[in-house]
């Protein structure tokens, strides 16, 4: 069965997908990786480089592109990165991965919604210190899509698993307990 994985920016989608990859003898695919190896430079330098349209257009391409490379009967792991579903329902650019992930639902793939509190997510995405008054808050940021996306993270969630202040292979475990339980 196939799994994929998301969440917001701190959940550390990728690393538990590929905790689980070790301990399941799975594939794993991590979107974020899959776009940065695609243009030669980190996601953070696209955005800067070339533009947030530049970053979200190649995100929505890989992945639907992975999304749709995943076959029925195909035991692989996917970490979809913090917007690859999208900043809203209305959000067309990524229409077809949502579209994709349907399909593989319908199919008998998995999803897990990595969730975490506000805490733990400033603190992972090094938003935890103090910032200048006149740059635009990135914790107000951080909110703000958290509020968007909620819908579509849970609208697409098989399972749902707080990482907030646990360790990477706790979580792991917990996803793949529940996997075993699943018929």
């Amino acid at each position: 069965m196939n799994l994929i994985l998301y969440g917001p920016p701190g959940t550390r989608a990728a690393e538990c997908a590929e905790g689980l990859a070790a301990r399941l003898g799975r594939q794993f695919a991590a979107v974020e990786a899959a776009v940065e190896a695609v243009d030669g430079r980190p996601a953070s330098a696209i955005a800067v480089e070339s533009g947030i349209a530049r970053l979200r257009s190649l995100e929505s391409a890989v992945a639907l592109a992975l999304l749709e490379s995943m076959a029925d009967g195909d035991d692989r792991i996917l970490a979809l990165g913090s917007a690859c579903l999208g900043d809203d329902p209305g959000d067309e650019e990524f229409a077809a991965v949502r579209r994709s992930l349907d399909g593989l639902r319908d199919r008998g793939a998995r999803t897990v919604y990595l969730t975490a509190n506000l805490a733990a997510l400033a603190k992972r995405a090094g938003l935890d210190g103090p910032r200048f008054s006149s740059v635009a808050s990135p914790r107000r940021i951080l909110l703000r899509q958290l509020a968007a996306r909620a819908p579509l993270y849970e609208a697409y969630a098989d399972a749902v698993v707080d990482v907030s202040g646990r360790e990477i292979d706790d979580v792991v475990e917990e996803i793949a307990s529940g996997l075993r339980r699943t018929p």
